[in-house]
C-alpha cells in the first residue's frame, strides 16, 4: 500500500512536469506566431496569438510575461496615436488575458489594474499624456512592437532542461528507486537530487529568461 501511494504521487509529479513542458511549447508557438504577425503588420492576428500565448500560463512562463508586455505596448501605442477604439479593444485584450489565468490568485495584478484604468480613461474621454519616452521604455526602441525584448534563448533552454530533468528524475525514482517493500534503495538519492535540481533550474531560469 505504501509503495503504491508513493508511486501514485511520483507519477502525478511526472505528469505535472510533462504538462508544464507541453504548456511551454504551446505558449512559445503562439508567441512566435504573434511576433511574425506583428512583422507583417497584422495587429489583430498578433493580439489574438498573444492572448493564446498568455493562456498557457504556469508560474515562471517567460512567454506569458513577454506576451502581456507586447499586448500592453500595442494598446498604449494605439492610445498615443489617437486610435481610441483600437486602444480600448486592445486594453480589453490585456484584461481578458490576465483574467483567463486567474486561479486562487491573480498573476500580473498590477498590469490588470493598469489596463482597467486605461479603459476607464478612454471610455471617459479623459486624454492621456502622450509620451514617446514611455513607448521607448516599453518597446526597447520605440519604433515598433516587434522590437520588444523577447525571452532569453539561454533562459528558455535552461527552463526546458530543468523540466526535462524534473521529469526524468521523478520517473526514474518511481521506476527504479524503490524495492518491492516500498523502501527507497541506494540509487533513490541520485534520482531525488536530479529531480529537485531540475525543478530548481526551471524556477531560477524563469526569473532570468
Amino acid at each position: 500500500m505504501r509503495k503504491t501511494a508513493i508511486e501514485i504521487l511520483l507519477w502525478a509529479v511526472f505528469i505535472a512536469a510533462a504538462g508544464t513542458g507541453i504548456m511551454l511549447f504551446r505558449s512559445r508557438t503562439a508567441y512566435e506566431k504573434a511576433v511574425s504577425a506583428m512583422a507583417q503588420d497584422q495587429r489583430k492576428l498578433a493580439v489574438s496569438r498573444l492572448e493564446e500565448s498568455v493562456r498557457w500560463y504556469f508560474p515562471g512562463n517567460p512567454y506569458t510575461r513577454s506576451g502581456l508586455n507586447r499586448l500592453r505596448f500595442i494598446a498604449r501605442e494605439d492610445e498615443l496615436a489617437g486610435e481610441t477604439d483600437s486602444a480600448l479593444r486592445n486594453y480589453r485584450a490585456v484584461s481578458r488575458a490576465i483574467m483567463s489565468i486567474r486561479h486562487l490568485w491573480m498573476p500580473y495584478g498590477s498590469l490588470y489594474e493598469y489596463a482597467e484604468n486605461a479603459k476607464n480613461r478612454l471610455m471617459s474621454d479623459i486624454p492621456g499624456s502622450p509620451d514617446q519616452a514611455e513607448l521607448r521604455s516599453l518597446s526597447g526602441t520605440g519604433t515598433s512592437g516587434t522590437s520588444m525584448e523577447d525571452p532569453s534563448t539561454v533562459g528558455v533552454l535552461f527552463i526546458i532542461m530543468g523540466i526535462a530533468a524534473w521529469m526524468a528524475g521523478t520517473g526514474m525514482l518511481a521506476l527504479k528507486g524503490m524495492d518491492k517493500q516500498g523502501r527507497f534503495n541506494s540509487r533513490a538519492r541520485y534520482y531525488v537530487l536530479f529531480s529537485v535540481g531540475g525543478a530548481l533550474s526551471w524556477m531560477l531560469a524563469s526569473v532570468y529568461a
